[in-house]
């Protein structure tokens, strides 16, 4: 078993490196094109069983992002007892372009995760899971709208400018070549804000100013939160009857995947399913089904989810509402209660789940 997953690991490194090495200059800056969505559980949080329903919701990529679970009912004022932490590895490239991205979409976008979980009894558990992205209509990245905007707008302030610096020079009576004067900007700040002021006189009124780029960014965060996205993710699950790591033995994997359309401009409907194969003295199955619809905006919405659940060699059935809500750039809560139908008796579990992770860039 542990040389199959050095083999994939191997694979995997290659795979990765191959795709670095296609990089170009010209980066990605920090948090630039992530937009601020929700921070949904990944998969590895999800096998770990924090909550019972099974909808993984997809989501854009970030370069990190980290789900801590229940943390209110059951961590108190102590450390989290169930968290995760997400990473895309290409993502964490600073040399990245957009070129590079547009051109290798599905590495870019996939996340590995790690989560841990400890129960009240002492038991604990370790899981591995990684998402992949099929579709994604939500990512800044791969607008075509708005990339082209940001393709006008440096377009047109390079060529402003190359126009302005002669100009510049020749109305300052500087005793300068245009190429003296590029140097110059890069250690003198007040004459690059002049320049800056000046060269607007050359941009065409029907471009966006660099300037004004948050705001657009703003609009499609709100256009775009609910737009069609599929994703698909696995995960593992080791656990151990104690603390200590060397008894962790493996005991669950997990097969989800869940897409998004839009229901008007306000809501959004997910369709999921997962199916499950876990060690408890046999192998058992267990698959699952389900909705879940979402109306509000970006920073917040409702939900109410339905699912049914094979496990066991019996049925049941799991409704939910909740809210959720960003509460600052790159930091979102959830808060939801379910209600579980099963062999006759009905439960209910609160959940409060927070997200944080790469923050965008909001200038």
């Amino acid at each position: 078993m542990y040389k199959k997953i050095g083999v994939i690991m191997i694979v995997l490194a290659n795979v990765f490196l191959s795709a670095k090495a296609q990089v170009s200059d010209t980066s990605i800056k920090p948090g630039w094109a992530n937009l601020d969505y929700y921070i949904p559980e990944s998969p590895a949080f999800k096998i770990l069983g924090t909550d019972p329903n099974n909808i993984l919701k997809p989501t854009s990529v970030r370069k990190v992002a980290l789900s801590v679970g229940d943390y209110f009912f059951t961590s108190g004022s102590v450390l989290p007892k169930d968290l995760s932490v997400e990473i895309s590895p290409l993502l964490l490239n600073s040399k990245a372009s957009l070129n590079d991205y547009n051109q290798n979409k599905f590495l870019y976008r996939m996340r590995i995760s790690v989560g841990t979980s400890t129960n009240t009894n002492g038991s604990y558990a370790i899981a591995e899971g990684i998402r992949f992205t099929i579709i994604d209509k939500t990512d800044l990245r791969t607008n075509t709208s708005f990339l082209k905007t940001i393709t006008t707008t440096l377009g047109a302030a390079v060529n402003a400018e190359d126009k302005a610096i002669p100009a510049y020079i020749k109305a300052n009576h500087l005793a300068m070549t245009p190429i003296q004067f590029r140097e110059a900007l890069e250690n003198d700040s007040t004459l690059y804000n002049k320049l800056l002021a000046f060269e607007t006189q050359y941009i065409p009124d029907n471009i966006v100013p660099p300037d004004s780029l948050a705001a657009l960014r703003e609009q499609y965060r709100n256009l775009l939160w609910n737009a069609p996205i599929w994703e698909a993710g696995i995960a593992t699950l080791q656990s151990s009857k104690d603390s200590l790591i060397k008894n962790l033995s493996f005991s669950q994997i997990g097969f989800w995947t869940t897409a998004g359309v839009p229901i008007g401009k306000k809501g959004q409907l997910l369709i999921g399913g997962k199916l499950g194969f876990v060690d408890s003295t046999t192998w058992q199955t267990t698959a699952s089904l389900g909705e879940r619809f979402y109306y509000g905006s970006n920073n917040i919405k409702g939900f109410i989810d339905a699912e049914y659940v094979y496990k066991n060699n019996s049925s049941s059935a799991i409704a939910g509402a909740g809210c959720q809500f960003n509460i600052s750039n790159g930091l979102w809560g959830q808060f939801a209660i379910n209600l579980v139908i099963a062999n006759g008796n009905v439960s209910y579990q609160p959940a409060i789940n927070i997200g944080f992770g790469t923050p965008e860039k909001r200038r």
